[in-house]
């Protein structure tokens, strides 16, 4: 579920169950769309390692209830890097749960299977 695809020169893309990740520099990711320069950490008035969107573009202020966090299009711009951004997109709860029942229906063949995926399990804890 997590193969990591180039999205634009200089960003990555990760599909995830509830999210949509994109990795890359702050000027890539300007560039390329998915922010603007008023929405990077440490721009005036965001925080300064990370910062939440809603879809229409509002800042997401502290105290805010989390389930505005999660509504499709919502976007959290985290610093990993002094160099990198991670961008997290919302899917919203419909596409989250179709990935996740993808998701569970290829585990459940691949332990029909005889094999310990993704991980071997050694008395129920992974190795």
């Amino acid at each position: 579920m997590n193969e990591v695809i180039q999205y634009a020169p200089g960003v990555t893309y990760t599909p995830c169950i509830w999210w949509d990740s994109y990795t890359g520099t702050d000027a890539d990711m300007v560039r390329a769309g998915l922010v603007r320069p008023d929405q990077l950490p440490g721009a005036p008035g965001n925080g300064r390692t990370m910062v939440t969107f809603l879809a229409n573009g509002e800042r997401v202020r502290k105290g805010d209830s989390h389930s505005t966090r999660d509504a499709p299009g919502c976007i959290a711009v985290r610093r990993r890097t002094p160099r990198l951004l991670l961008v997290q997109v919302q899917i919203g709860h419909e596409a989250g749960r179709a990935g996740r029942d993808a998701w569970v229906a290829a585990r459940e063949r691949a332990e029909s299977q005889g094999c310990c995926w993704p991980f071997p399990v050694c008395h129920g804890r992974p190795v």
